[in-house]
């Protein structure tokens, strides 16, 4: 998808494999497990479904899944992370490199307060968390390399025939 995208009359280029992001998928995985484990150990489930749940074994369901929330977030916080890197390193725009410069510390802090914020909010901040990780992405990523702007001119191709021509036409692309 990355080699298909166009600034103009230059393109993106992306060389790399997924290979070395499996270890970091199958830590995810881990995570995930681990948080159903935490779920079912402790959200009573398997007492709700003899009878009439009383208050405790209410408390225990959402104990438990918010702690599986809590797990999978940090996993796929691990995940993401290693996933930005990855794509960033590997993808090249007129010979300049990209970089991605934020830690998994940062993105873990990151991803804690977005779930604190969804939680709290009842989901209501949700578009909130989507701009704080936008951010988060934009201020840690960098170009390493100097752009020749002067061969950048607009792009030869056809546009599409529907789609993006059509969301020109009523002037989408300022959103």
């Amino acid at each position: 998808m990355t080699n298909k995208t166009h600034f103009g009359s230059e393109v993106f280029q992306y060389d790399a494999l997924s290979g070395p992001l499996y270890g970091a998928f199958f830590a995810y995985l881990g995570f995930t497990i681990v948080g159903f484990i935490i779920f079912f150990t402790f959200s009573g489930v398997s007492k709700m479904a003899g009878g009439q749940p009383d208050a405790g074994m209410m408390f225990g369901f959402f104990a438990g899944y918010i702690a599986m929330l809590f797990a999978m977030g940090l996993g796929y916080a691990f995940y993401l992370h290693k996933q930005l890197v990855h794509f960033w390193e590997n993808t090249h725009f007129q010979g300049c490199k990209f970089s991605f410069g934020g830690t998994l510390s940062e993105m873990i802090k990151m991803y804690l307060g977005n779930f604190a914020l969804v939680i709290v909010t009842l989901g209501l901040a949700f578009p909130i968390t989507q701009m704080r990780f936008v951010r988060y992405v934009m201020d840690n990523m960098k170009l390493d390399g100097t752009l020749d702007l002067a061969a950048i001119s607009q792009s030869t191709e056809a546009e599409p025939s529907f789609g993006e021509g059509l969301a020109e036409g009523f002037d989408m692309g300022s959103i």
